[in-house]
């Protein structure tokens, strides 16, 4: 779709004035990264506009959403409950408003105060979003915490120098014959981090919050071996003389060059490899294996089924390596295992929360209370407690 359409659609969507097919046409635009500053202007517009007399900059911002987030729920009313809830396309267009209200809040106002509304009968204190935080274990035990430890040599392993990039990046960098002994070491990232690292043969890995990798300080045998939990993306270095293999307990994933994520976190329903380059194999412990092409997705569930998605998003996979939250079709509790994950809470449950699903983009540079907002017009609210407790209401 061209800019010039996508302004039409938008100018005859303001004025309500869209057939119901115009209207299709202007909901799947509205998701796309490229009409996103379009929609910024528009909110601006609304944004500074002398509609909200005397309201602070924040509250002008938060009115602009609500604006069109009425409208969008206007032309919801027609369809049954359960197509409401479960229609993606207009949940992607309420959260991505939600983050650039979120946005324009940020651009003017000066200050913020550190509590903000959640829930309309609870005020709560804001948790930041999750930083680059890791723990490098060495081989003898020996604990390196990465986000407080200056640039520079981190320490000797055997003839790798483990050494800290200017922009925080852990590289080994391997002197002279690998022969000798193996030393293993582990990073590790906590619920609210995300680090990245060069392995000693080049590959680059990017761990996602509550993750590890354990690997060896030099590779020598047949095979590059390393063991993830979590989730990981991986930009392997080639070398078809030595395959490399990624391990989560049984499950394996052998490559010999490629760009790849892993999502293998215990409590998810299924264990995921999406495949963006190059060519892996992926094997299960009842030996069932597959072999992926770009843009497939290998999906193991806890039963040991092995399934293959050949029309996979690559780019809501990877969309956590690049700073965003990306749901298609997400259910309310895949959406909170990612926030409990980057904010670093517990997140609790209510009775009689409705069953519901989620599309479209946030940034994970928001605020726990920024990246809410977008759901409390889903009819789903929230308190938190204590700081670390977040509470999903009715």
């Amino acid at each position: 779709m061209t800019r010039e359409r996508f302004d039409f659609l938008l100018q005859r969507y303001l004025l309500q004035q869209l057939t119901e097919e115009e209207l299709n046409e202007f909901f799947d635009a509205a998701v796309l990264p490229e009409f996103e500053p379009v929609l910024k202007a528009a909110l601006d517009r609304d944004f500074q506009s002398p509609t909200v007399s005397g309201s602070s900059a924040a509250g002008q911002a938060q009115q602009s959403y609500v604006n069109f987030a009425r409208m969008i729920a206007a032309d919801t009313q027609q369809e049954s409950p359960v197509i409401r809830t479960t229609w993606w396309r207009y949940a992607a267009v309420f959260i991505l408003l939600a983050g650039i209200a979120a946005w324009l809040w940020q651009k003017n106002e000066p200050e913020h105060t550190n509590t903000v509304q959640v829930s309309n009968q609870h005020q709560s204190i804001d948790i930041a979003p999750g930083t680059n935080r890791a723990t490098l274990t060495l081989a003898d035990g020996t604990t390196i915490l990465l986000d407080s430890t200056n640039t520079g040599t981190l320490a000797m392993q055997g003839n790798a120098r483990i050494e800290k990039a200017a922009d925080g990046e852990v590289v080994y960098n391997v002197q002279g014959s690998t022969a000798g002994t193996i030393m293993m070491n582990t990073m590790s990232t906590p619920r609210g981090g995300q680090y990245r690292l060069t392995l000693p043969d080049g590959s680059k890995v990017w761990l996602n919050a509550a993750s590890s990798i354990t690997y060896p300080t030099a590779f020598t045998g047949k095979e590059r071996v390393v063991a993830v939990t979590g989730e990981a993306y991986f930009e392997v270095a080639k070398n078809a003389a030595h395959p490399f293999i990624v391990n989560k307990g049984a499950t394996s994933v052998m490559v010999l060059g490629t760009h790849f994520n892993v999502n293998a976190y215990d409590d998810e329903t299924s264990l995921k490899v999406t495949l963006l380059e190059g060519s892996v194999k992926v094997s299960n412990a009842s030996k069932r294996s597959t072999v992926l092409k770009p843009g497939e997705q290998a999906i193991l569930t806890g039963d040991e089924q092995l399934t293959v998605d050949n029309t996979a998003d690559v780019s809501a996979a990877v969309a956590w390596k690049n700073g965003i939250f990306h749901f298609h079709k997400a259910s309310l509790q895949e959406v909170m295992r990612q926030l409990e994950r980057w904010y670093d809470v517990e997140v609790v449950y209510q009775k009689g929360i409705p069953k519901m699903e989620f599309g479209g983009e946030m940034g994970r540079d928001l605020t726990l209370a920024q990246v809410l907002q977008g759901f409390e017009d889903m009819e789903v609210h929230f308190r938190i407690d204590n700081g670390k407790r977040l509470i999903v209401m009715p």
